[in-house]
């Protein structure tokens, strides 16, 4: 007999932290925007079998036996198959009715974002798996699957921001204070038009950064403390700054709230050279820059409003093998991106 096949696709976009990050992870606030120059993109063919020893898994050229056998090797994974293989896990955890009668899960994943430059791009696949698994879950739930799938399954030193943006899709104001968290979703027009720079050299893992930043605040060092507490009223003047009926004001507050946060993350943050050079040369052309996340990308605009300024900024990056993009911010991007 053959098994009852059913492909379902899914995608996520990046993000960039705009104002805000990294307090997400310590009860703080952020603004953050999906935008969609780069995306992942999972097929999930789901074999359904009238016999069946068990779930069987599929992903990038790996196969797994079982769920007893992803868990088996699942510390030892790494790339798209720990991701993916930590979603599977994180759904099963919370309800095995989800899979129940399943045989097979086989995954195929097309990825663009950039790789280690902090835009979200591991999050990204595991959001769009968990969709494929799940469906149009509420986001805020698949938010806290993707949180568990790779904060608790895989080890990785990582805040709630990603997950939580992504599966809302757009723009938001997040709150990480005392649960129940909330959000407030946030026009995507109204931000304002900034550059993001990509480092010649990438950064570094997210994971990486993120472990030495957790750290220091459990060791309750004061710079990291009060930087925490700064970074999330940023996130509150940036909110105050979207309402502002000149958008070129809008643009220059966001510019210089985006060079406050670059020095409070000189004192608390394990900065790398190319994040460091890009923001050097944001200062020289009058640019307010910051990380996009955890390094290796920066979010840009002109500390006066003007766009020739930015564009000036952008050729000189260029010269120094920095890439550059405008990020297409667009609302709620993701959303019924579920296929059956």
């Amino acid at each position: 007999m053959y098994p009852e096949i059913e492909v379902r696709t899914a995608i996520c976009y990046p993000r960039i932290g705009l104002v805000g990050n990294p307090s997400d992870g310590y009860g703080g606030r952020v603004i953050a925007a999906c935008f969609t120059d780069f995306r992942a993109q999972l097929a999930c063919r789901r074999e359904r079998a009238a016999t069946s020893d068990g779930l069987r898994l599929v992903v990038a050229g790996c196969s797994f036996a079982s769920l007893e056998d992803i868990r088996a090797q699942i510390a030892a994974l790494d790339g798209i198959e720990a991701l993916v293989a930590a979603a599977v896990l994180a759904v099963v955890d919370q309800d095995a009715s989800l899979v129940a009668g399943l045989a097979c899960l086989h995954f195929e994943v097309e990825t663009d974002i950039p790789r280690e430059v902090g835009l979200s791009g591991s999050s990204a696949i595991v959001v769009a798996a968990l969709r494929t698994l799940v469906g149009a879950s509420d986001a805020l739930q698949l938010a806290r699957l993707a949180l568990r799938a790779e904060r608790d399954l895989l080890g990785i030193a990582a805040g709630p921001q990603d997950r939580w943006i992504q599966a809302l899709g757009g723009t938001a104001f997040l709150d990480f204070g005392p649960e129940p968290w909330r959000h407030e979703v946030l026009p995507s027009a109204r931000l304002p038009r900034v550059l993001l720079v990509l480092a010649r050299d990438g950064g570094q893992r997210s994971g990486v950064a993120h472990t030495s930043l957790r750290a220091r605040f459990d060791a309750a060092d004061p710079a990291t403390r009060a930087a925490m507490l700064r970074f999330a009223e940023l996130a509150d003047e940036g909110r105050a700054a979207l309402a502002f009926e000149d958008g070129m004001a809008t643009t220059r507050r966001f510019a210089e709230l985006f060079r406050e946060a670059f020095t409070l993350r000189q004192t608390c943050y394990d900065l790398g050279a190319g994040d460091l050079e890009i923001a050097a040369l944001a200062q020289a052309h009058g640019v307010g820059a910051t990380l996009a996340g955890s390094g290796g990308a920066l979010v840009a605009a002109a500390l006066d409003g003007d766009e020739a300024r930015l564009q000036a900024f952008a050729r000189a990056c260029a010269a120094e093998g920095h890439r550059s993009l405008v990020p297409t911010f667009v609302d709620a991007p993701q959303r019924a991106q579920v296929r059956t």
